[in-house]
């Protein structure tokens, strides 16, 4: 199954960085599960921005599995399906290499900011 989709891009505009605190960011990896390490921080910051900027959608069509439609960072006309279902799945270049990637860490983020 091919996750990544193409579609016109939502807007021009590039999403702002947003400045996080260590300790923040630390947080929010121990609510998530995963370790704190640095590359793990840098992926959490990516998934925080992507929240802000509104990049981050569940697919409330499929009623068999939780799908979530990403944006792409770098690829204003990319968007990535991630589907959680017991584990978080992404077939991004950085998921592909076994790393929990950005996309993943969005969908975990914005599944704790409804419970």
């Amino acid at each position: 199954m091919n996750n990544n989709m193409r579609r016109p891009p939502k807007s021009s505009d590039v999403a702002p960085t947003g400045v996080y605190d260590v300790d923040e960011l630390r947080t929010q990896c121990r609510a998530i599960g995963i370790s704190p390490q640095r590359s793990n921080m840098r992926r959490v910051r990516q998934a925080l921005d992507l929240l802000n900027h509104g990049s981050v959608a569940f697919d409330h069509r499929d009623q068999t599995n939780e799908f979530y439609w990403v944006d792409s960072q770098t690829h204003p006309d990319t968007v990535y399906r991630v589907r959680k279902n017991g584990q978080v799945e992404c077939n991004c270049a950085d998921a592909s290499q076994g790393n929990q990637c950005k996309h993943q860490i969005a969908v975990l983020l914005f599944n704790e900011q409804f419970k």
